[in-house]
């Protein structure tokens, strides 16, 4: 049987579809509701299950860093949204847990909102709260670290 190969345009009068998924094409025009819809979403969740955490531990690089822009209200956002982001770093803190999740997420939000800050004062309350607790954590792990260090050196010597 001989294949037969389809151009991909049979002649300049007709017309070609892409023939990719509806997905990918159908929904651009709502784009701006369904982003509101997803980021209001995305945080009234925090609270029940931190469903929030487990949609960004879901995406890549770039999709986390759309979703930490979006926050800004220049961009759709709202302050209340970005304070309810700082509080879930606060929780997985808290929780001890995806540490180094929490400061990766955090250090991209603050160098993507850094300058917008200062003037809010709900975030630069949240940010105050969040930068002892960061500190705390950091005391804590030195202190492990040390112990572990103590430890090493202890079977070190103890071996020769």
């Amino acid at each position: 049987m001989i294949e037969y190969d389809s151009p991909e345009q049979l002649n300049e009068q007709l017309v070609t579809l892409s023939l990719l998924p509806e997905s990918r094409w159908k929904n651009l025009l709502n784009l701006d509701v369904i982003k509101w819809y997803v980021i209001i979403g995305f945080f009234l969740t925090l609270d029940a299950d931190e469903a929030a955490l487990n949609l960004l531990k879901e995406l890549g690089p770039s999709g986390i860093e759309t979703e930490l822009r979006s926050l800004s209200p220049d961009c759709g956002g709202s302050i209340e949204v970005m304070q309810s982001f700082l509080k879930m770093i606060g929780m997985i803190l808290d929780r001890k847990r995806d540490f180094e999740l929490a400061q990766a997420y955090l250090a991209l939000f603050l160098k993507l909102h850094l300058k917008m800050l200062p003037s809010e004062p709900i975030l630069l309350e949240e940010m105050t709260k969040l930068s002892s607790q960061v500190e705390e954590n950091w005391i804590h792990l030195q202190s492990l670290f040390n112990q572990s260090m103590c430890v090493l050196n202890y079977v070190k010597s103890a071996l020769l």
